[in-house]
Formats: structure tokens, C-alpha cells, sequence
């Protein structure tokens, strides 16, 4: 595990799938908050005793965490080769939104029923707690 961008999509996977905001993972991870923005955009990695502290907090297997690591580092790789083509002109912002979105997609497989769907105020779902 020696990239951060891949390590720091994987940190957000963990939130992704029980729905929390940053403030929730440290609580339950008991962590320091500056960390976690640092951790998810890449900037620091985190300690393996630290991502597994993490991976208990959410209740997911450290192998699940790992599991997305790879993934996020195959699709980096994917994504960068055939975004170069497009000549965008950053496409890193575009890779991380796209592997973002994808970690949100993937924790909702995984844990449907923990994870939070967004609600619009005035759809639908706006009646059910």
C-alpha cells in the first residue's frame, strides 16, 4: 500500500460505508480530526495500526480495505491512460471524482442497508426516517 491518493480513497470508502461525515470516523476510530482530510486527499498516509482502527470502527474486515486500495490503484491506472488521451487539462481531479463516486457505489453494494442515501427534501424519501 504506497500510494496515498489509493490509500486516501480507500480511507473515504470507510466513511462511504456507514454514511459518516469525518467527525464520525474519528469518534469511532479515536483519531485525531486533522488527520482524516490529510489521510483523503492524499497528502499523508495513515499508519497500518491507524487504518486498522479505522476498519473496527466501521465493522469491515482490514482485507475488505485492502481490497479497495487495489482497486483504486487499478482504476487510477486505467483511468489515467485513458484520460490522457482526452487531453482534459487536470485530469487527477477528474480520476479522483470518478474513483470518489465509485467508492460510494461500491459501499452501497456492500452494505445497503448502513449505508446513507442522500435525501432531497422535497422528493419521495423526504417522509421516511
Amino acid at each position: 500500500m504506497d500510494n496515498r491518493k489509493d490509500l486516501g480513497a480507500a480511507v473515504a470508502f470507510l466513511r462511504y460505508l456507514r454514511g459518516w461525515d469525518e467527525k464520525d470516523l474519528v469518534q469511532a476510530a479515536g483519531i485525531d480530526e486533522s488527520l482524516i482530510p490529510l489521510y483523503e486527499q492524499g497528502f499523508e498516509a495513515p499508519a497500518r495500526r491507524t487504518l486498522e482502527q479505522m476498519t473496527a470502527a466501521v465493522g469491515v474486515s482490514f482485507k475488505v480495505f485492502e481490497e479497495h486500495v487495489v482497486f483504486a490503484r487499478r482504476a487510477r491506472a486505467m483511468l489515467t491512460d485513458g484520460l490522457r488521451e482526452l487531453q482534459l487539462p487536470d485530469e487527477d481531479i477528474v480520476i479522483d471524482e470518478i474513483i470518489s463516486g465509485t467508492s460510494r457505489e461500491i459501499a452501497r453494494m456492500i452494505a445497503p442497508e448502513v449505508v446513507k442515501l442522500p435525501r432531497r427534501l422535497d422528493g419521495p424519501l423526504a417522509s421516511i426516517e
